[in-house]
């Protein structure tokens, strides 16, 4: 159909630096993106670090962009869960990157 598995990401990820199977699409100096892009759609996550007098806050930034039907079908089985899913991620990430929030 055109999607990308776990087994195709992961051929592809020994050429670029990643976070789970996210690749690092541009890096500064308190955020990052990451994205995969494919025929049906594509996908932005930022994570941006702000540091204030309350602390370091994480805001996590997800945009998609829909390419065709297959696409926004997707999108829409994926939407109620998305909110889970990036709070699982999150938390994945803060247990095995601590330097992009400290």
């Amino acid at each position: 159909m055109g999607l990308k598995t776990t087994k195709g990401l992961l051929a592809t990820m020994a050429a670029k630096p990643y976070v789970g199977f996210f690749p690092i699409l541009t890096e500064f100096k308190n955020e990052i993106v990451f994205g995969i892009d494919d025929g049906h759609l594509d996908f932005r996550l930022s994570l941006l670090r702000k540091n204030d007098a309350s602390g370091i806050t994480l805001i996590a930034t997800s945009v998609v962009r829909v390419h065709n039907c297959l696409g926004a079908a997707y999108l829409f089985v994926i939407t109620p869960f998305h909110k889970i899913i990036v709070r699982t991620y999150l938390a994945r990430l803060v247990r095995s990157v601590p330097a992009v929030i400290s």
